[in-house]
């Protein structure tokens, strides 16, 4: 299966021991796994937030996050597909739509906000799926 990943997804397959994380990790390498560019500053923000709190291993997960082998696809590619969605959600979340929106992949998300306005436009798969 070929899918576009979020963030959120990302972030707890990376810290989240649990079954959530166990959800997320499934599709760190499903098939082919698409990410706009934006991924990587966004979930290393989100790792630094966790050392931030006394996580530890952060380096090493930053580490496993770059060495992921992902298909990273430039803001150009589907950038006119961004600003139509606008009115709807944040422009960086537009991003996650919009590339699999283009692809015609669906989007795999833990955000039920971004997942509820996100299936107007593209398949949504979540932990509720």
């Amino acid at each position: 299966m070929s899918v576009v990943l979020d963030a959120s997804v990302v972030v707890d397959a990376l810290l989240d021991p649990g079954p959530q994380g166990d959800w997320s990790r499934k599709y760190l390498s499903t098939g082919q796994v698409l990410v706009p560019d934006l991924l990587y500053p966004e979930v290393t923000r989100a790792l630094r937030r966790a050392e931030m709190k006394g996580f530890s291993s952060m380096e090493d997960r930053f580490h496993s996050l770059v060495g992921l082998t992902w298909v990273s696809v430039r803001f150009d590619a589907y950038a006119h597909w961004v600003w139509p969605l606008r009115h709807d959600i944040s422009l960086y979340d537009a991003c996650y739509v919009a590339l699999a929106q283009s692809t015609e992949r669906p989007l795999v998300t833990l955000d039920k906000k971004l997942a509820s306005t996100a299936k107007r436009y593209c398949e949504v798969l979540t932990p509720d799926d």
